[in-house]
């Protein structure tokens, strides 16, 4: 069933990987392959077809997250759609930082996962931009979060937040 499935993705996408050379802009070949539609996903974080998103597709650890949430591996989770392409049964179809930004009346709670793409320090606070396929925002680390769990707020990594 799903183990042999998920089995054979990884046989087919290190296959493809071996045939098409390493991701990155030295060969601007695919980096996450599965996505669905007729635009690939080169490097350097476009869609060929002319999108200027930088594709959460390219980062491992998103794409560890999309596993492990039991998530698809599609254009809108991989990060080359935006919302009009998430799937209804999605949490991130509501729960998202475009949803977020619209500031939603009566305020609610938020489960968001993100991906840190920059951090810096601000004046002794940790300042980041996060990003999920909807889009980008700016987060700020509470000096206990960062103390607690330091990879947090490492670029690159992914958090799951929960009632936010």
């Amino acid at each position: 069933g799903t183990e042999n499935e998920c089995r054979d993705d990884e046989e087919l996408l290190i296959a493809r990987c071996r045939q098409e050379g390493p991701p990155g802009p030295a060969s601007a070949t695919l980096v996450a392959v599965g996505a669905q539609g007729g635009r690939s996903i080169a490097a350097g974080g476009h869609a060929t077809s002319g999108g200027s998103r930088s594709l959460l597709g390219e980062q491992v650890a998103w794409l560890c997250a999309l596993r492990a949430l039991n998530l698809p591996f599609d254009r809108f989770h991989l990060g080359a759609e935006g919302i009009e392409a998430a799937p209804p049964s999605s949490p991130m179809a509501t729960h998202n930082l475009a949803a977020v930004a619209r500031g939603l009346w009566p305020p609610r709670r938020w489960h968001l996962v993100v991906l840190v793409r920059r951090v810096e320090d601000v004046a002794g606070e940790l300042a980041a931009v996060v990003a999920d396929p909807t889009g980008e925002a700016l987060a700020t680390f509470d000096g206990s979060v960062s103390a607690t769990w330091p990879q947090a707020a490492i670029e690159g990594s992914v958090l799951l937040l929960t009632n936010v």
